[in-house]
């Protein structure tokens, strides 16, 4: 069998690019449109994570465009007679066209993202400090029932007598280190205050120990987010608006070189 003539084999190359590179644009568009529904602009989280969405497919729709241009460009290295056309019909044209506008998004969005992200942390951190007072006050209103109930329970233990105490033990109610306390408490009342007070000191102290890690992992959290969603789609954005600048306006200038000389 004979091989294929390049003269046969050559159209199907550059035809199977060009429809390639077609679908592959329609499909990221396609892809793109339905991220954006529902349009929500107002709402700044959604803005964002559309955004690095869109920042992530963007080369596809680059990849797609370049492949349209190579499929022409095999034409022309192979010399395949082309019927002459105006720039509204050629496939170059409106794939430059839209490179240009891409690169024109992808542009605006490598200033504006990063903008979003650095109001979506100040909201983030309000939030973070908000949540944080509510759970602070949470738990001091628990710690304040707590320590009455464990005052009530010591008031309790010192008016009972040693036989009493012992069957407390014995039941598990409380703990021998507990019951010589108590007795340590019916021997110097003065005492007990002065350890309530400490114990108080303690526990409020661990609850602001607390409340201050679970500030610290939130915000820290919050700016690693930021600082990822911020870097990452704001230089992938400003890559893209560069690409797809590159290859608009190169097309275009291409096209009306190519249309200069049929004029001629």
């Amino acid at each position: 069998m004979k091989a294929p003539s390049p003269q046969l084999t050559t159209p199907l190359v550059s035809r199977s690019l060009k429809t390639v590179g077609v679908i592959m644009i329609l499909a990221a568009l396609l892809d793109i449109a339905i991220l954006l529904f529902p349009f929500q602009p107002s709402d700044r989280p959604w803005l964002i994570a559309t955004a690095d969405q869109i920042a992530n497919r963007g080369i596809v729709p680059l990849m797609g465009i370049v492949l349209i241009f190579l499929g022409y460009w095999v034409d022309s290295v192979a010399s395949v007679p082309t019927e002459p056309r105006s720039s509204l019909q050629d496939l170059r044209f409106w794939a430059s066209l839209l490179a240009s506008l891409l690169g024109l998004i992808f542009l605006l969005m490598a200033f504006l993202h990063p903008n979003n992200v650095r109001l979506n942390y100040s909201a983030a951190l309000e939030q973070i400090n908000e949540e944080s007072s509510q759970f602070q006050t949470q738990q001091t209103n628990r710690l304040t029932g707590e320590l009455a109930q464990q005052r009530a329970v010591l008031d309790r233990l010192i008016a009972a007598n040693d036989e009493q105490l012992n069957q407390a033990i014995q039941g598990g109610v409380i703990r021998q280190e507990e019951a010589d306390r108590i007795r340590q408490f019916k021997e110097n009342p003065d005492s007990l205050q002065p350890f309530l007070q400490q114990r108080e000191t303690d526990l409020r102290n661990q609850l602001q120990t607390q409340v201050g890690v679970r500030r610290e992992q939130a915000q820290r959290t919050a700016r690693t987010a930021s600082l990822k969603s911020g870097l990452s789609t704001g230089l992938s954005s400003l890559l893209l608006a560069i690409g797809f600048s590159i290859v608009g306006w190169s097309g275009l200038r291409s096209i009306g070189e190519i249309g200069g000389r049929r004029s001629i």
